[in-house]
């Protein structure tokens, strides 16, 4: 497939609380001619640290090489449409000195000839538009050593299957001027991904990281650190399970 694509933006800031934004992408595939897609936003800052944003856009997206021309395990539809989107957002966030960030964010999109790539069978375009809305939820801040953050996603409709709710959460700790501890903890919900229901899982994450010299430090993480045993996706009955309980280490030299 050969493909070209042209990309401009444009930032405005037509005044000290209010930033426009704008750009536009043109592609022109050889199988399926030629697109053009864009989008907008805008934002306004109040005194009170309290920004409105919201944004419009659209998308294109032409059927991969896979769901083309199938592959060993997989059938292809030569004769698939390529998906066309839009979708808009609206949220305010809020600033709380400079220790504490809040923001909300409500999301809507729409797809046209959305396709769906079934377990045993060719994919296809579904009719009509396939609709996705929902929520999401984020917190960042500090105190003293500790730095920490929540993020929440809440999908009142999924296109494919994804979790209802999602979420997510960190603790950093600077625990000497050589000496980064942290942990992480992340919740999905059940969820049909793949066709078939799948159980809600929690993953648990530890890491450090030491600097021994200007110039080096070394960094360790624990990622499934209780050894969930879960799956990512589940096609026919037979589920694709996760990896388990994993290590790594690293070395890090700058120079």
């Amino acid at each position: 497939r050969d493909q070209l694509g042209l990309y401009a933006t444009h930032v405005w800031k037509v005044t000290d609380e209010l930033t426009l934004t704008g750009g536009g992408r043109w592609e022109d595939y050889d199988d399926y001619g030629k697109e053009f897609t864009w989008r907008a936003t805008a934002a306004y800052t109040l005194p009170t640290q309290t920004t409105f944003r919201a944004s419009y856009g659209t998308a294109f997206r032409t059927p991969n090489l896979l769901e083309l021309n199938g592959g060993p395990f997989e059938a292809g539809n030569s004769s698939l449409s390529p998906e066309r989107s839009q979708g808009w957002d609206i949220g305010v966030s809020q600033e709380i000195g400079d220790a504490l960030s809040i923001s909300m964010t409500w999301f809507e999109n729409d797809v046209e000839n959305l396709i769906v790539d079934p377990f045993g069978a060719a994919p296809f375009n579904t009719s009509g538009k396939g609709h996705a809305n929902g929520l999401e939820f984020a917190l960042d801040g500090s105190a003293g050593d500790f730095r920490y953050g929540l993020a929440y996603t809440y999908l009142q409709r999924s296109l494919i299957g994804l979790p209802e709710n999602v979420i997510e959460g960190h603790l950093h700790w600077n625990a000497t001027d050589h000496l980064d501890l942290g942990v992480g903890l992340s919740y999905v919900d059940e969820r049909n991904l793949g066709g078939d229901p799948l159980d809600a899982y929690v993953l648990e994450k530890i890491y450090a990281s030491l600097e021994l010299t200007d110039n080096v430090s070394v960094h360790a993480r624990l990622e499934n650190a209780l050894d969930e045993r879960y799956e990512h996706v589940s096609f026919g009955g037979v589920p694709t399970r996760a990896r388990r309980l994993g290590a790594f280490a690293g070395l890090t030299v700058r120079w």
